[in-house]
């Protein structure tokens, strides 16, 4: 890590790490770590979606630990302008990750209890601390679980309609959106005592449905200026895509902590990006 950041230093670029889905090797996760790994409402281990592995629960104080001090090391001991992660906050079903167009979540709603976590000891004692009865919640879900979804489906019901009819399902999503944010909460603070500049930043692979998935953006954001700046910045990009259509390939980003960066990558073309629409 040393050689490529001072590497990328004598070349005038800066440097970042992404931290990949796992923090956890399968062997450590499930021997020594193996009550930190999600389970579903069955009490079954959760395996993601594309390489059928146990993954780590962000309730487990072992796991925080763990996580916690991975991002410290990084930040205070390697002159990184970036830390980004693309983990796996909860699992979602393969194909609401290869679908072009957003899936219908009151499918996931559905199979959601069966499919993702957790329902583990960790987070028992963490809805417990927040006076949130996942005890309780496990046992509504586990009737939910046995219902025909086929006969839910074809009724024609949409997901809000679905979450309206049975309030304790949202209340376990906004649960485990509430997980995921305190545990980057927590990254996020150790990080930035260390090193004040670092950007701590989300790679939002899961696009359309992050709710779903324990990625609840409005919250999960924390913006150290305007918050209308995000408003402000996703309608300058609509219109920044209108104009380029097919010519240029790029790939926004949108920092958790507080910054708002755009990268471009041009490929070849014809057509110049009209001077109106000039990068800020």
């Amino acid at each position: 890590m040393g050689e490529f950041v001072e590497a990328a230093r004598k070349r005038g670029m800066k440097s970042g790490v992404e931290l990949f889905h796992g923090f956890i090797d399968r062997p450590r996760l499930e021997g020594r770590f193996n009550d930190s790994m999600q389970v579903n409402i069955f009490e079954e281990p959760v395996l993601t979606h594309n390489y059928n592995k146990p993954t780590s629960c962000h309730n487990s104080p072992d796991f925080q630990e763990y996580a916690v001090g991975f991002y410290s090391d990084l930040a205070a001991n390697y002159d990184l302008d970036y830390i980004q992660i693309c983990m796996i906050p909860y699992i979602l079903p393969t194909w609401y990750l290869v679908q072009n167009l957003p899936p219908d979540p009151i499918k996931w709603a559905l199979i959601a209890p069966q499919k993702g976590g957790c329902f583990c000891s960790h987070c028992m004692g963490a809805a417990r601390y927040k006076g949130f009865d996942l005890e309780g919640v496990r046992e509504e879900l586990l009737d939910l679980a046995k219902q025909d979804s086929k006969v839910i489906l074809d009724s024609g019901i949409t997901a809000e309609e679905y979450l309206y009819e049975h309030p304790v399902l949202k209340q376990w999503l906004d649960f485990r959106c509430d997980s995921v944010n305190k545990l980057y909460s927590k990254i996020s603070v150790s990080s930035k005592a260390l090193q004040p500049d670092i950007d701590i930043r989300w790679n939002n692979y899961i696009r359309t449905h992050g709710y779903y998935s324990g990625i609840d953006l409005p919250t999960f954001i924390e913006h150290e200026d305007d918050i209308g700046l995000i408003d402000e910045k996703m309608e300058y990009l609509n219109r920044f895509n209108e104009v380029v259509e097919d010519r240029l390939h790029w790939v926004v980003s949108i920092d958790i902590r507080g910054k708002i960066l755009l990268c471009l990558r041009r490929v070849p073309s014809c057509h110049p990006i009209p001077d109106a629409m000039a990068m800020p």
